[in-house]
């Protein structure tokens, strides 16, 4: 089937999954043998959230292999948590994500609860700085020239905050007997239990845990706060931890016991916090020592008082990076983790962490400040080579692959023999902590075709690297001019050519298409009418200096142009210190 541009269509849901970049994707399929994939939105990626059979996705383009790239249709997504019009305006605050003009016009780009981004278009946004909130009411959902946007209008009682005002959090008392805690907000948050599921009041500890541990995840990203368990969202009606003390002991993942049958009341509040303690693991080692968890009796119940520090370093659940902002637990995407986790890294932290991976510290992590102080200091850019002499991985080899000239492979043996006497034209040997690790199998064609494959599983787990195939049986014309191996989160850069110009980009070696077989001429890694000139592997720790010439689609950028030029400048030096073959 044919897509087009501007239009919509409806998709059968798969569900979510992880992509090769190891970010979740919803998964799609036409009825047909296709699948495509679109990004979700925050409140998908809850463990409550069931989705629809059917999808509606817009088309806004396609990418270097003509398959249709697709968003979310958002007037479907509106429709799901708006009403068209309300009588009476409820008033949400969105976080800041960037502070803007379009032409003449001042806007705010905010997002909702859900992770869904509008644009406010105001005289004050110069008032405001990314990371604060506004709080807004909504009329409605509007449609403008084919689009959907929400209607949004300041309340009378105009609130917001910005960075400058914030100070730092110190939490109450917990011991005041207070009945009213206030309202969610940056630093508070209200959970019922940690059993029961919010949305179907039905016991699941794992799935409800799993929500709790992304909250306090969260505040840790941020600055910290205190999360009530027993509270409901009002800050008022107190319900009790009461109702979880039975259910503590039916978690699938937990291997701890947790039974308080006959149990008083103060041994029911230390299995209490040994259960949340133990699940804190799933965080991070030291996840622990920033929390401390207490109790109150308040109107005959028990609630639960976890007051949560910041911590030093990155904070994920299952892969994913959570953080507070205003009253919302949201997933962190892409660029604003590598930006994120580098903030985190200041000073000491930052220096081991490049040390460790054998990047200079002299060189500034800053793009847009790098060539300015380098020139100032009359210093060149100076970049630490990879070295493994001192690492304790396993570089005992565990195999060696063999490309012959007639197109056909097999694993090394003693007295091997080709049985067409062909000459060997690459081998590549793959040591065991490359299989451990799940590294992948590079092969660099001409044209600028590029190969992956699985070092761990594939074709040669399932039918022996010992045999005898072929790599080139579906294209006897390609020829394979390179083979090498490298880490999911490690790059390769591109470099283009046409009509006289030379593009570059860096590329995340996890979205690169991974087959199952080694005869595939992989994926074409520019578009059609470029000819590219260079292929070259970059190790992971040099993503620092890189970082802004990350590109998934597309020739790159202009090496002679007027953008990215201190990057370029940097990646260039980083090819010239790096072995290649």
């Amino acid at each position: 089937m044919e897509y087009q541009a501007g239009n919509s269509y409806e998709f059968n849901v798969q569900g979510l999954k992880q992509g090769p970049d190891g970010e979740l994707y919803v998964y799609l399929d036409d009825g047909c043998v296709f699948t495509y994939r679109v990004k979700p939105y925050s409140f998908q990626l809850e463990p409550s959230y069931q989705f629809p059979n059917k999808l509606l996705c817009d088309v806004f383009g396609t990418n270097y292999r003509d398959q249709p790239l697709l968003r979310q249709n958002k007037e479907a997504i509106l429709e799901e948590h708006y009403e068209r019009s309300y009588d009476i305006f409820p008033r949400i605050d969105f976080s800041i994500l960037k502070v803007g003009k379009d032409g003449s016009a001042s806007y705010l780009l905010i997002q909702d609860e859900y992770g869904i981004p509008h644009r406010y278009y105001t005289k004050s946004a110069e008032d405001y700085e990314v990371g604060g909130s506004i709080e807004l009411c909504v009329k409605g959902i509007i449609s403008r020239k084919g689009k959907a946007y929400l209607e949004l209008i300041e309340p009378r009682e105009r609130k917001h905050f910005t960075i400058k005002d914030l100070t730092p959090y110190v939490a109450p008392d917990v011991n005041n007997q207070q009945t009213t805690f206030g309202k969610e907000d940056l630093h508070t948050e209200f959970k019922t239990s940690i059993v029961f599921s919010a949305k179907s009041s039905e016991a699941d500890i794992d799935a409800q845990m799993l929500i709790i541990l992304k909250e306090i995840a969260a505040f840790m990203n941020a600055e910290g706060g205190r999360m009530y368990i027993g509270v409901k969202d009002d800050g008022e009606t107190i319900t009790g931890i009461e109702n979880d003390y039975p259910h503590l002991g039916e978690s699938d993942i937990d291997r701890y016991t947790y039974d308080v049958k006959g149990k008083t009341e103060q041994q029911k509040q230390d299995i209490y916090e040994n259960k949340i303690r133990n699940s804190l693991k799933h965080i991070n080692s030291i996840a622990g020592s920033l929390v401390n968890i207490s109790f109150q009796k308040i109107k005959n119940h028990t609630i639960c008082v976890i007051d949560i520090k910041p911590s030093p370093k990155p904070m994920f659940v299952n892969g994913i990076l959570y953080q507070r902002q205003g009253a919302s637990c949201r997933p962190l995407q892409r660029d604003d983790i590598s930006y994120f986790v580098l903030s985190k890294l200041q000073g000491d932290a930052m220096t081991a962490f490049l040390n460790n991976y054998g990047v200079d510290m002299n060189v500034p992590e800053d793009d847009e400040d790098v060539a300015e102080e380098v020139n100032n200091n009359g210093a060149s850019l100076t970049l630490v080579p990879l070295s493994t002499e001192d690492d304790d991985r396993d570089h005992t080899i565990w195999k060696q692959l063999c490309f012959y000239s007639d197109g056909s492979y097999s694993e090394r043996r003693a007295n091997y023999q080709n049985p067409n006497n062909a000459h060997e034209v690459h081998n590549i040997t793959i040591e065991k902590y490359q299989k451990k690790e799940h590294q992948v199998l590079l092969m660099q064609y001409n044209g600028g075709f590029l190969n992956a494959v699985n070092c761990d599983n594939g074709p040669f787990n399932q039918r022996g690297w010992g045999c005898n195939g072929s790599y080139l049986a579906k294209d006897p014309s390609a020829r394979l001019e390179r083979v090498w191996c490298a880490d999911s989160h490690d790059f390769v850069a591109v470099y283009c050519e046409k009509d006289g110009a030379t593009y570059v980009r860096v590329v995340n070696v996890s979205d690169i298409g991974v087959h199952d077989n080694l005869y595939s001429h992989g994926n074409l890694m520019a578009p059609g009418d470029y000819n590219v000139v260079g292929i070259y592997h970059i190790p992971a720790s040099y993503h620092p200096y890189i970082v802004q010439l990350i590109k998934r689609v597309g020739p790159g950028y202009d090496v002679d142009g007027n953008k990215k030029q201190k990057s370029i400048q940097r990646l260039n030096e980083i090819i010239k210190s790096l072995p290649h073959s």
